[in-house]
């Protein structure tokens, strides 16, 4: 519902297994073959996608993911960075890949796991504690979303051992509220060992999109 122009890259190994005087040839072979994939998935994404407003582009890019992002963003100046998650890395919800992306790309970024259902957004947590941020201006385009789904956010905080609600730092508190003041928002709270096994013990019992 809104002009977007999107770059569908792919970031491919230039460091093929096997003997050197293969290699020019094996890594020809994986530009041909990351080429013609990507190909057949802007085909396929243009059969769901029709809109006029909406415009296309592909990038090979022969480096990791991140550095890939990295580069591409210096001339594009990305919003945001949609990755896929496996679930295959040393994270218990991303993969090797969308960690490093979301650990060293320096951007905005949205991860999809693999099995996730693609449904209309209404229902989104996200996990503050009510820590410090540099400037709530970083949340304008998570708001604009919100906004624009007319989604409700749980504001979800981790509560360690032995900490109550009447325990989180009410000023920064008031502060994440008066941010999404024209939000749908309600607080909940959590006692969990961390963050991550938080997030996942309220995912367990509470439907998310």
């Amino acid at each position: 519902d809104t002009q977007c122009e999107f770059t569908l890259m792919h970031a491919y190994d230039t460091i093929p297994a096997g003997p050197p005087e293969s290699s020019f040839a094996l890594i020809e072979e994986a530009y041909k073959t990351s080429k013609n994939l990507l190909e057949k998935q802007l085909a396929n994404i243009k059969r769901f996608d029709s809109e006029d407003f909406h415009t296309f582009k592909t990038e090979l890019m022969p480096t990791s993911p991140s550095s890939a992002i990295q580069i591409l963003n210096q001339r594009n100046s990305y919003d945001l960075v949609v990755v896929g998650a496996s679930g295959r890395g040393d994270n218990i919800f991303f993969g090797s890949t969308a960690t490093d992306v979301v650990r060293n790309a320096g951007l905005n970024s949205l991860v999809v796991p693999v099995n996730a259902k693609i449904e209309t957004l209404k229902n989104i947590v996200f996990a503050v504690d009510y820590q410090p941020v540099s400037s709530f201006d970083i949340f304008n385009d998570f708001k604009d979303l919100v906004l624009r789904k007319d989604a409700t956010v749980t504001l979800l905080n981790i509560l360690k051992d032995g900490q109550t609600p009447t325990d989180v730092d009410s000023l920064m508190k008031f502060e994440y509220h008066d941010c999404f003041k024209d939000v749908k928002t309600n607080d909940y709270y959590i006692h969990e060992k961390n963050v991550e096994e938080g997030i996942s013990d309220y995912l367990k019992y509470h439907n998310v999109d």
